[in-house]
């Protein structure tokens, strides 16, 4: 389901950003477009606060409704491969299962 665009494209396309609100933000476009190229047909809403807290900027990512990731709850930034596929995988998940409910 999408295009071979992974996580580790995503962690070299996010790692000169650099730290902080400023840094996140540009993290944060990266993580939109790696997720809109793998799933290009998908409901994927992105949210993004500018918020200043400790972290830097907050932002979530939602599939039909549902918070699949959020670092405004304390999720880490996926800017290593495996914190990026576990974002994949609850974006698949999501997909899936409003497939399956399409169905019934």
């Amino acid at each position: 389901m999408g295009s071979n665009y992974g996580p580790r494209d995503f962690a070299r396309s996010s790692a000169s950003t650099g730290r902080g609100i400023a840094g996140d933000r540009g993290r944060y476009r990266s993580l939109v477009e790696v997720c809109r190229r793998r799933f290009p047909h998908a409901d994927i809403d992105f949210t993004y606060d500018t918020e200043i807290s400790f972290f830097g900027g907050l932002f979530e990512v939602s599939v039909n409704g549902g918070l699949v990731h959020s670092k405004k709850k304390g999720m880490q930034f996926p800017d290593a491969p495996e914190r990026l596929e576990r974002i994949y995988l609850k974006i698949d998940s999501a997909l899936r299962e409003a497939a399956e409910q399409g169905k019934k």
